[in-house]
């Protein structure tokens, strides 16, 4: 494997940032590929959906955090601001409790830069995961996908 630089960095995170986004829409869709927006409960196909980001992506820290996100609907992600991040809030601290949406509030200004190589073990990674989610979705198995981490 060739080693990679910090040149390589501006074309790896548009990939990863693309591999995140799918796994997570796939991973919260059901078997005939449609998720509900966290937000308004719109349910769309996958491909329709946003990767929304509960701490805004620019943190790099929570940027492709399964934890910080969810699919949305395009409305709700892109022109319902404020409604999507109150929904939001309410899902998060129901989900992890109050305790961990505050660290993560607080962590959102904190300096973090991942380093190349690790970009590129996160996108063979994710490639991984969107495949056997594919895979298990088309022969119906999606329930008993066991990750290898």
């Amino acid at each position: 494997m060739k080693k990679l630089l910090e040149k390589d960095r501006k074309k790896l995170e548009p990939k990863l940032d693309k591999l995140f986004s799918q796994y997570i829409r796939l991973s919260y869709s059901d078997k005939k590929w449609v998720c509900s927006c966290i937000s308004c409960g719109v349910r769309l196909h996958y491909k329709n959906m946003h990767n929304a980001h509960y701490i805004p992506r620019a943190c790099r820290m929570y940027r492709r955090s399964e934890d910080n996100c969810r699919p949305a609907c395009p409305s709700c992600n892109t022109y319902r601001e404020g409604y999507h991040y109150a929904q939001y809030t309410i899902y998060m601290i129901n989900e992890y409790w109050q305790s961990k949406v505050d660290q993560m509030r607080l962590d959102k200004n904190k300096v973090y830069k991942i380093p190349v190589y690790e970009l590129q073990e996160k996108i063979d990674y994710y490639k991984d995961k969107v495949t056997l989610l594919e895979k298990s979705k088309v022969d119906g198995d999606y329930k008993s996908i066991q990750w290898n981490e």
